[in-house]
C-alpha cells in the first residue's frame, strides 16, 4: 500500500468515525459481544458493544462490517517478510480497556482490525499542539499515552480564523437583519468559538458603493449601496472632501479650470470611492499677481479696480497698475467707473476689467499710512481738477485717504502636541506669523499683530518661492499635512525685506540710524562732510551715508541711506597679535598705532582692533583618468587646516568653477567629432591634465538640432511630409523660383560648422504686412501680404477643445463633451460628440485571452482588483480615437493623430462561494430556550466554511435528538 492509499484509508475512517468530534463506529454485521456498557443517567444498563468484522469484498477490496475501506486484500505475490504497519484508532484503548484497532501494511495492504489492551511505547518527541506543549520522553504510538519524560516549552495555542458572520442561517434568516453568529475555528484543531449579535448589530456587508451625494468642503457626501448578505439597500455618510485624497489630473491655470480626483477608502465598510472636481481658473496675471486676489478700493466694493494694485510698492502700499489701458477713444477719468483692458502676462490673452481711476499726479503725504492706521495725502491731480495743495500751511482743503499698508508676518512653527499617526509618533506645530511692521513698528495691542497661518500642522516643508530685497517682500511657499485630513496643504506668504546692502552684506540699522560695528574705515561708508570732522575724536559717533548697492540698481529708487557711525582710528604700524591670530574660519585680532591728534587714546599706541577670517587658502588636486572620468578637489592649505579636527570640508569643483583652472588647449565641438577643454593643473610640481569632453553636435537651424522632435514639428509639412522652413536664414537653389503657398527645395548654413545642409524643402508662406480681418475659431480671415502686397486668406484658428467623457458601457458609447478654451475671439462655442467604442473580443481569442493580451483595438487591460467570492474582478481598458470618431488600432497608434483617449473600467463576474468540498462544523448552544416548547434545549448548528474567504453558511440546527439522528445517518451512509 502505497503513502497516497494509507491517506485515502485513513481519510475515509476519519469520515466515517469522527462526526462533530464525536466518536462512533460504522455500522456493520454484528460482531463478538463486548464489556457491559456502563451504567446510565436513568439507571438502565448499557447495551453490549460490538467489534466490527473484517472481510473480503467481492472487488478484492477489505471491508469493515460491510463498509469498503478502498484497501486491497492482501494477495499471496504481494506478501510481506516484515509488515509495515500503519494503525487507525477507532476506539481508543486506555490502560484498563480494550480499545478498537484497524492496523493495515503500507507494503502489502494486509490488514486486521485488532483489540489492543497494552500501549505499543515508544521513546522520541509528541509536537506540540494547541493545548499541549512538546512531549519528549515514552509513549504509545497508537493511543499517545505518555509514560516517562517532560513537557517542554508550552503549548501552541489555538490559532483561530478571523471572526466571520454565518451570513445565513438554516431557515433563510440574514445576520444583518435578523441577528446570528459570528464564527471562528481554530485552524490545527478545528476548535470553535462564536458569539451572537442581535438584530441591527451587524452591518450589512456591501462592496458595490456609489457616490450618490457629492462632498464639498462644507457638506457632507452619501454613498449607496445593496447588501450582498440580504439584498437591503444602505445610505451612507461621507466625510468632508478635505478627508478625502486627491491627484492633480489636469493642472488650472490662468484661463482655464483645473480638474481634481479625490478618494476615500474605508476597509471596515469595503469603501473605495473617486470622483472628480473641476477647480476653478486662478485669474489672469498682472504686475506679476492674480488681479483677483488683489484688495479693491474701499469706496466701491462692487469689485472694481483702482489704477493701483495694493501691495507694497509705494508709501500707499499699492503697486502701479498703469498697464491697465482704456479701449480706443476712450480715456479713464477720475472718480468714475470704466472699462478698461491688460494683456494676462501668463497666457498673453486680452481680459475686460473694470476701472475706477483714482487721482493721480503730483502728491504730498501729510499722514503717512501704517499696517495698523490709514494715512492722508494732498493731491495735485494731472488727470483733473482736483487739488487738495493751499499755500497755506494749516488748511489743505480735502484730503484724499491713504489706505493703510498689509501686515507682513515673519513666521515660526511652534510646536503644540505629539499625536500618534499611522503608528508613529508624530510632532504637530501652529505656524503663527508675527508682523513685523509696514512703514513703522506694529502694534501689539493689534488684532492683526498675531496670526495663526495653520494649526496641528506635520510634515512642513519650507520653499523659497521669491528672494525678498530692500524694496520688496518676498514669498515663502509651506506645504504640510494636516491632522485628520489626508492631503496636502499650501500656504504662500510674504517675507519681510530685507535691510539695505553694503559690500554684500546687509546693513543691520537700528535706533536713530545707528550701525553698530560700523566707522568710517568701512569701505563704501563716507562722513558727511559738513562739520568738524577732523576735530572729533576717535571711536565717537558721526553723521555718514552709503549707496544701497541693490537700490542703485532699481531706476528712480533712492540709493542713499544715512546712518550714524563711528570714527575710526588713523592705522599705522599694523602688526598681528600673537594671542589671537585668524584662522580661516575664526576672527582674530590686531595691534596698532594711532596717528590722529584726537585719538582718545593718550598715546594712540598698541590699540586693539579686529581681523576678519581669513578664509580659505583652496588648492586643486586632480583624481581620475581618461576612462573613469577625471574629479577635481579642491583642499585648504592653510596649516591650521590641515590637522585631524580640520573643519575645512574637501569640495568637488564644478564645472563652472574649471576656468580657475589653467587652460592649456581648448577644441571645439562639431557636428561630426566631440571636443575638448585641456586643463593644466600643477601640484607639488607635478603638472596633471585635466580633459573635460564636449559632446558633439548636430546640425542646427534657428537653435533647433535637425532631425530632433521639436525640429521635426517645426519643419514637416503635413500636406506632403517634407521638411520645409519659413525661418530667416533659408535659401532656395538658384535654380528655383518661389511665389507664396510654393515649396521649392532648399539649404541652409549650418550654425555650428557653418556647412551648407541640403534636403529641405523651403515653403514660401504669406508674410502678413497688416490683418484686414482676423481670422476666428470658425470663421477665415483676410490679411494684406508683404510679398507682392497681395490679399490672402487666413485660415480658421480651429477650436481649442477641451474634452472630457462619459463612458455608457450598457450601450457601448462613450459621450464626449468640449468646450472651446479660446479666448481670443469670446469663443463660446460647445459641442457633443457620441463614439461607439470597439468590441474587445475583436482580435482576441475568448476573455481569457483578451485579458492576458489585449485585441486589435485594447492595449493589454490593467488589474485594478482582483475578483473574490462576492466581488467581481475589475479592469481598465484604454481606447484612442481619431477626431472621426474611428478607433485606432494599437498597431497604427504611433503613426495617428489622436482625438481623445478614453480610459474606463470593466466588472468580471464574482468567483462565488466554493462549498463544494467546504469544511464542515458543528456548532453547539446550550441552554437555548426553544422557541416553540419555551423549555431549555441544547441545538445543534451545521455551519459550512467557503474555501476561498472564510465565509460560514448555516446549513441545519438540530436538537440533541436530531443530532444523534444525523450521525446515524453518516454512519449509514
Amino acid at each position: 500500500m502505497n503513502k497516497n492509499t494509507i491517506i485515502k484509508l485513513i481519510a475515509v475512517l476519519a469520515m466515517c468515525f469522527l462526526i462533530g468530534g464525536a466518536l462512533v463506529a460504522c455500522k456493520g454485521a454484528a460482531g463478538p459481544a463486548g464489556p457491559q456498557g456502563p451504567q446510565g443517567e436513568k439507571g438502565e444498563t448499557g447495551a453490549a458493544g460490538s467489534t466490527p468484522e473484517l472481510t473480503i469484498g467481492a472487488n478484492g477490496n477489505w471491508f469493515a462490517d460491510g463498509v469498503d475501506l478502498g484497501v486491497k486484500a492482501p494477495s499471496a505475490d504481494a506478501a510481506c517478510a516484515e509488515h509495515d504497519f500503519a494503525y487507525v484508532d477507532v476506539v481508543k484503548h486506555t490502560q484498563t480497556e480494550d480499545g478498537i484497532v484497524v492496523k493495515a501494511c503500507k507494503t502489502c495492504g494486509f490488514a486486521a482490525i485488532t483489540t489492543e489492551t497494552l500501549h505499543v511505547m515508544k521513546d522520541g518527541e509528541i509536537p506540540a499542539n494547541c493545548l499541549e506543549a512538546k512531549w519528549v520522553g515514552s509513549f504509545c504510538e497508537i493511543c499517545n499515552f505518555k509514560g516517562e519524560g517532560k513537557f517542554v516549552g508550552e503549548a501552541l495555542g489555538h490559532d483561530y480564523t478571523k471572526a466571520q458572520p454565518v451570513t445565513e442561517t438554516y431557515n433563510g434568516k440574514y445576520i444583518c437583519v435578523d441577528g446570528g453568529m459570528l464564527v471562528q475555528h481554530c485552524k490545527l484543531c478545528k476548535d470553535i468559538q462564536y458569539t451572537t449579535v442581535e438584530a441591527g448589530e451587524y452591518p450589512h456587508t456591501i462592496y458595490n458603493w456609489s457616490l450618490i451625494g457629492q462632498p464639498t468642503e462644507d457638506n457632507y457626501g452619501v454613498a449607496f449601496g445593496t447588501c450582498t448578505i440580504c439584498g437591503a439597500d444602505e445610505y451612507l455618510d461621507l466625510p468632508l472632501i478635505n478627508e478625502w485624497s486627491f491627484k492633480v489630473l489636469e493642472v488650472v491655470d490662468c484661463g482655464n479650470d483645473g480638474e481634481y480626483e479625490y478618494t476615500y477608502v474605508n476597509a471596515d465598510r469595503n469603501l473605495n470611492l473617486s470622483f472628480k472636481l473641476d477647480i476653478e481658473a486662478t485669474g489672469h496675471k498682472l504686475d506679476g499677481k492674480n488681479y483677483a486676489e488683489y484688495d479693491m478700493d474701499a469706496d466701491n466694493s462692487n469689485g472694481v479696480v483702482v489704477p493701483y494694485w495694493y501691495g507694497t510698492a509705494d508709501a500707499a502700499g499699492r503697486l502701479s497698475a498703469h498697464s491697465i489701458k482704456p479701449f480706443a477713444g476712450q480715456k479713464f477719468s477720475c472718480g468714475e467707473i470704466q472699462s478698461g483692458y491688460f494683456y494676462c502676462e501668463e497666457c498673453k490673452d486680452v481680459v475686460n476689467i473694470d476701472v475706477y481711476y483714482d487721482h493721480n499726479g503730483k502728491t504730498e503725504i501729510v499722514t503717512d499710512p501704517t499696517c495698523c492706521s490709514i494715512g492722508s495725502k494732498k493731491v495735485d491731480c494731472d488727470n483733473c481738477p482736483f487739488d487738495s495743495f493751499s499755500e497755506s500751511s494749516e488748511t489743505y482743503g480735502v484730503l484724499v485717504d491713504v489706505p493703510a499698508l498689509p501686515h507682513v508676518y515673519l513666521y515660526e512653527l511652534v510646536e503644540t502636541t505629539i499625536e500618534t499617526i499611522d503608528e508613529e509618533e508624530v510632532q504637530l506645530y501652529n505656524l503663527v506669523g508675527t508682523c513685523k511692521g509696514n512703514g513703522a513698528a506694529c502694534d501689539p495691542s493689534n488684532d492683526g499683530y498675531t496670526k495663526i497661518l495653520a494649526e496641528d500642522i506635520y510634515n512642513v516643508e519650507k520653499k523659497d518661492v521669491k528672494a525678498a530685497n530692500c524694496l520688496e517682500y518676498g514669498q515663502v511657499k509651506y506645504t504640510f499635512n494636516k491632522l485628520g485630513a489626508d492631503r496636502k496643504y499650501t500656504e504662500t506668504v510674504l517675507v519681510p525685506k530685507t535691510n539695505h546692502i553694503l559690500n554684500g552684506k546687509e546693513v543691520e540699522i537700528g535706533v536713530d540710524n545707528v550701525v553698530e560695528g560700523m566707522t568710517t574705515a568701512t569701505p563704501g561708508v563716507k562722513a558727511f562732510t559738513n562739520g568738524a570732522f577732523k576735530d572729533v575724536v576717535c571711536e565717537a559717533s558721526v553723521e555718514a551715508y552709503f549707496v544701497c548697492e541693490y537700490c542703485s540698481t532699481v531706476e528712480g529708487a533712492e540709493s542713499v541711506v544715512a546712518v550714524t557711525i563711528t570714527k575710526a582710528h588713523t592705522e599705522t604700524n599694523v602688526r598681528v597679535d600673537d594671542s589671537n591670530p585668524a584662522t580661516c574660519e575664526q576672527a582674530g585680532s590686531k595691534l596698532f598705532d594711532c596717528t590722529n591728534a584726537n585719538c582718545n587714546d593718550p598715546y594712540g599706541k598698541d590699540i586693539v582692533g579686529s581681523v576678519p577670517a581669513l578664509g580659505h587658502d583652496y588648492k586643486y588636486v586632480v583624481e581620475g583618468n581618461d576612462d573613469d572620468g577625471f574629479k577635481v578637489w579642491q583642499v585648504c592649505q592653510r596649516a591650521e587646516c590641515q590637522s585631524d579636527d580640520c573643519t575645512c570640508a574637501e569640495a568637488k569643483v564644478l564645472v563652472g568653477e574649471y576656468d580657475k583652472l589653467t587652460k592649456i588647449a581648448e577644441v571645439a565641438p562639431t557636428c561630426y567629432s566631440e571636443g575638448y577643454t585641456l586643463y593644466k593643473v600643477v601640484i607639488a610640481g607635478e603638472t596633471n591634465e585635466l580633459k573635460i569632453v564636449l559632446p558633439k553636435t548636430n546640425h542646427k537651424l534657428a537653435g533647433l538640432i535637425q532631425g530632433s522632435p521639436k525640429f521635426n514639428a517645426e519643419y514637416v509639412n503635413p500636406d506632403n511630409g517634407a521638411i520645409y522652413s519659413t525661418v530667416p536664414g533659408i535659401k532656395v537653389f538658384a535654380n528655383e523660383t518661389l511665389t507664396c503657398d510654393q515649396t521649392a527645395d532648399g539649404y541652409y548654413e549650418c550654425e555650428v560648422c557653418k556647412e551648407l545642409v541640403n534636403g529641405v524643402k523651403v515653403y514660401q508662406a504669406h508674410v502678413i504686412k497688416e490683418v484686414i480681418i482676423p481670422s476666428k475659431c470658425e470663421s477665415t480671415g483676410t490679411a494684406k501680404c508683404a510679398n507682392g502686397d497681395h490679399e490672402f486668406t487666413t485660415p480658421a484658428l480651429g477650436h481649442d477643445w477641451k474634452l472630457d467623457y462619459e463612458v455608457d458601457l450598457e450601450n457601448g458609447t462613450v459621450e464626449i463633451t468640449g468646450k472651446c478654451k479660446r479666448t481670443t475671439d469670446a469663443c463660446v462655442a460647445e459641442e457633443e460628440w457620441t463614439f461607439d467604442l470597439p468590441d474587445p473580443a475583436d482580435g482576441a481569442d475568448d476573455e481569457e485571452d483578451f485579458l492576458a493580451n489585449g485585441s486589435t483595438y485594447y492595449a493589454k487591460p490593467v488589474l485594478v482588483k482582483a475578483a473574490n467570492c462576492v466581488e467581481p474582478a475589475v479592469y481598465a481598458l484604454t481606447v484612442n480615437f481619431d477626431k472621426d470618431g474611428n478607433a485606432i488600432a494599437i498597431a497604427d497608434l504611433a503613426d495617428s493623430v489622436v482625438f481623445i483617449t478614453v480610459t474606463f473600467e470593466v466588472e468580471t463576474e464574482a468567483n462565488g462561494h466554493d462549498y463544494e468540498n467546504a469544511l464542515v462544523l458543528a456548532v453547539k448552544k446550550d441552554e437555548i430556550i426553544d422557541e416553540e416548547t419555551e423549555e431549555t434545549a441544547t441545538f445543534y448548528y451545521m455551519v459550512q466554511v467557503c474555501n476561498d474567504c472564510g465565509t460560514y453558511k448555516c446549513v441545519a440546527k438540530y436538537t440533541a435528538e436530531q443530532y444523534a439522528t444525523y450521525l446515524e445517518s453518516l454512519k449509514n451512509a
